[in-house]
């Protein structure tokens, strides 16, 4: 810290935070340096640290020391006034129950180590995203209050949470290389990579949150299979209306209107209701992921001759 107050890298605008599980001793330089404090006095903290610098005969604390030490008296006056120190915090094996308490009231009753989980992980990536990107400004109570407000509303009859930001697979996925089923059905359609990546992530997005209402125990018993009959019945109906501009049709036409009834159902996937699991649960990766994973399953296709080998496949396997 000194050395970068020293090169002008920190002030203005810097806090230097020290967060120690113990207490600090009545009088001592930390205890002085306690924020919101009516004895906080840096004054004193700071002839405290000049007086501890000069005896001190650590090998290891001369460098910073020294450093400290030979600050002018104005930048080290402004350094000391910055500088916060957050004693006897609470230890890393007590932080879930304490947060469970913070948050008892805040929960829904019936979801509360849920609800709890996905607040502290919404907050990590705030404070990663805070501490990562330049300029940002404070994380300020309402927003905090606004994510409560946001994860408690997706427990809500009419609802289910999602994970804020987005979750993402560790691996970026290779369009051209990806031997999934569903993927193979979209190469076919002639669309991008690009286009097709972005299908990969809804995939990836529907079957983590599927995953996760499952395990919740947040879904209502065969919510996942009425939902996946739901979205493969509005399938059957698009495609039946298909059928007359099908008739005599060439390999380049078929491939055409393959990609046109794709790309209708994903625009309607995000916008239609009778696309969603739940009323208010609208995010669209959601719906365009599960039909991805209907494809992947074998129970839905795009392509005109992918749609008649599946339904041939089918009504081969009634008989």
């Amino acid at each position: 810290w000194a050395e970068g107050v020293r090169d002008n890298e920190f002030l203005p605008g810097t806090v230097f935070t020290l967060v120690s599980t113990q207490t600090a001793a009545p009088g001592s330089a930390a205890a002085l340096l306690r924020p919101n404090d009516a004895a906080r006095d840096t004054v004193r903290a700071e002839a405290a640290l000049l007086a501890a610098a000069t005896r001190t005969k650590s090998v290891h604390l001369k460098p910073a020391c020294e450093a400290f030490l030979k600050l002018t008296t104005r930048k080290r006056n402004a350094m000391m006034a910055e500088v916060h120190v957050h004693d006897g915090a609470a230890r890393i094996t007590d932080l879930e129950r304490l947060l469970a308490q913070e948050l008892y009231y805040a929960a829904p009753p019936d979801h509360r180590p849920d609800f709890v989980r996905r607040v502290e992980g919404w907050w990590l990536q705030r404070v990663i995203r805070h501490l990562t990107t330049p300029r940002l400004p404070a994380i300020l109570g309402i927003e905090v209050e606004r994510e409560l407000e946001r994860i408690k509303e997706g427990y809500h009859d009419d609802n289910l949470p999602v994970l804020m930001p987005l979750p993402t697979p560790a691996r970026t996925p290779e369009p051209a290389t990806d031997p999934r089923a569903f993927v193979a059905r979209l190469r076919r359609l002639g669309l991008t990579d690009a286009r097709i990546l972005q299908a990969c992530l809804d995939y990836y997005r529907a079957c983590v949150h599927r995953d996760r209402w499952a395990k919740g125990t947040l879904l209502r018993l065969d919510e996942l299979s009425d939902y996946d009959d739901r979205l493969r019945g509005e399938w059957e109906r698009q495609w039946d209306d298909l059928l007359a501009a099908l008739a005599g049709a060439d390999d380049a036409t078929k491939t055409l209107l393959g990609r046109g009834f794709f790309q209708q159902i994903d625009r309607d996937a995000a916008r239609a209701p009778v696309y969603y699991i739940r009323p208010r649960c609208t995010e669209p990766s959601i719906s365009r992921g599960t039909f991805h994973k209907l494809a992947d399953e074998g129970k839905l296709a795009w392509h005109p001759e992918d749609v008649d080998a599946l339904r041939t496949s089918t009504a081969g396997g009634a008989s």
